[in-house]
Protein backbone atom coordinates (compact mmCIF):
# COMPACT_ATOMS: atom_id res chain seq x y z
CA UNK A 1 0.00 0.00 0.00
CA UNK A 2 2.82 2.48 1.11
CA UNK A 3 4.49 1.70 -2.38
CA UNK A 4 1.33 2.44 -4.41
CA UNK A 5 1.01 5.84 -2.73
CA UNK A 6 4.15 7.06 -4.05
CA UNK A 7 3.35 6.00 -7.40
CA UNK A 8 -0.20 7.49 -6.87
CA UNK A 9 1.12 10.63 -6.46
CA UNK A 10 4.24 10.71 -9.14
CA UNK A 11 1.83 9.49 -11.94
CA UNK A 12 -0.75 12.23 -10.81
CA UNK A 13 1.97 15.00 -10.88
CA UNK A 14 2.98 13.54 -13.77
CA UNK A 15 -0.44 13.73 -15.85
CA UNK A 16 -1.41 16.98 -14.27
CA UNK A 17 1.92 18.93 -14.13
CA UNK A 18 2.40 19.88 -17.59
CA UNK A 19 -0.74 22.31 -17.66
CA UNK A 20 0.48 24.11 -14.84
CA UNK A 21 3.86 24.98 -16.86
CA UNK A 22 5.93 22.19 -15.87
CA UNK A 23 6.71 19.45 -18.94
CA UNK A 24 7.76 16.33 -17.44
CA UNK A 25 10.66 14.04 -19.10
CA UNK A 26 9.84 10.81 -17.38
CA UNK A 27 8.95 9.07 -14.08
CA UNK A 28 11.04 6.61 -11.89
CA UNK A 29 11.20 4.34 -9.18
CA UNK A 30 14.15 4.32 -6.57
CA UNK A 31 14.62 2.09 -3.55
CA UNK A 32 13.07 5.20 -1.33
CA UNK A 33 9.94 6.11 -3.12
CA UNK A 34 9.39 7.26 -6.82
CA UNK A 35 10.70 10.44 -8.49
CA UNK A 36 9.54 12.72 -11.61
CA UNK A 37 11.59 14.49 -13.67
CA UNK A 38 11.12 17.59 -15.08
CA UNK A 39 12.49 18.50 -18.81
CA UNK A 40 15.60 20.25 -18.51
CA UNK A 41 14.78 24.44 -18.53
CA UNK A 42 17.68 26.67 -18.63
CA UNK A 43 20.77 23.89 -18.55
CA UNK A 44 19.61 22.71 -15.13
CA UNK A 45 17.08 19.34 -14.22
CA UNK A 46 14.44 19.99 -11.44
CA UNK A 47 12.77 17.09 -9.97
CA UNK A 48 10.34 16.01 -7.59
CA UNK A 49 10.27 12.67 -4.86
CA UNK A 50 7.37 10.98 -3.45
CA UNK A 51 8.54 8.42 -0.31
CA UNK A 52 6.62 7.73 2.92
CA UNK A 53 8.75 8.24 5.80
CA UNK A 54 8.61 10.19 9.11
CA UNK A 55 8.98 14.35 9.03
CA UNK A 56 10.49 16.76 11.01
CA UNK A 57 7.38 16.16 13.75
CA UNK A 58 7.30 12.20 13.91
CA UNK A 59 4.68 11.99 11.81
CA UNK A 60 4.58 8.68 9.78
CA UNK A 61 3.15 9.81 5.73
CA UNK A 62 3.50 10.81 1.87
CA UNK A 63 6.71 13.28 1.55
CA UNK A 64 7.06 15.23 -1.67
CA UNK A 65 10.02 17.14 -2.41
CA UNK A 66 11.74 18.96 -5.05
CA UNK A 67 14.94 18.89 -6.04
CA UNK A 68 17.49 21.25 -6.20
CA UNK A 69 15.84 23.36 -3.44
CA UNK A 70 17.88 26.24 -3.32
CA UNK A 71 17.63 29.54 -4.02
CA UNK A 72 20.58 29.82 -6.78
CA UNK A 73 22.37 26.70 -7.91
CA UNK A 74 25.67 27.13 -10.09
CA UNK A 75 26.03 25.76 -14.17
CA UNK A 76 29.14 26.30 -15.67
CA UNK A 77 30.34 29.09 -13.37
CA UNK A 78 27.29 31.19 -13.61
CA UNK A 79 24.63 31.92 -11.33
CA UNK A 80 20.96 30.92 -11.67
CA UNK A 81 18.14 32.04 -9.95
CA UNK A 82 15.66 29.32 -9.38
CA UNK A 83 13.65 31.05 -6.39
CA UNK A 84 10.98 31.71 -8.16
CA UNK A 85 10.42 28.44 -10.45
CA UNK A 86 11.03 26.51 -7.63
CA UNK A 87 8.35 28.21 -5.83
CA UNK A 88 5.70 28.34 -8.42
CA UNK A 89 6.66 24.49 -8.62
CA UNK A 90 5.75 24.03 -5.09
CA UNK A 91 2.43 25.75 -5.62
CA UNK A 92 1.34 23.38 -8.34
CA UNK A 93 2.24 19.91 -6.44
CA UNK A 94 0.18 21.86 -3.31
CA UNK A 95 -2.15 22.94 -6.01
CA UNK A 96 -2.65 19.48 -7.96
CA UNK A 97 -2.51 17.53 -4.72
CA UNK A 98 -5.72 19.36 -3.30
CA UNK A 99 -7.76 19.16 -6.72
CA UNK A 100 -7.28 15.29 -6.33
CA UNK A 101 -9.50 15.23 -3.44
CA UNK A 102 -7.60 12.41 -1.95
CA UNK A 103 -4.64 14.31 0.05
CA UNK A 104 -5.00 16.28 3.15
CA UNK A 105 -2.70 18.19 5.86
CA UNK A 106 -0.26 19.62 3.29
CA UNK A 107 2.60 21.99 4.49
CA UNK A 108 6.22 22.33 3.62
CA UNK A 109 9.12 22.09 5.83
CA UNK A 110 12.75 23.62 5.34
CA UNK A 111 15.22 20.41 4.73
CA UNK A 112 19.03 20.46 4.63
Amino acid sequence: MIEHGGRFVAALLEERLPSKGFPVDYVGKEDWGWYVNLKKIHGYNQWIGCQYGFDDHGDYGLQCFVRPDKPIIWRWFRRIDIAERTAALKQAIEDILRESGKVDGIYWTDEE
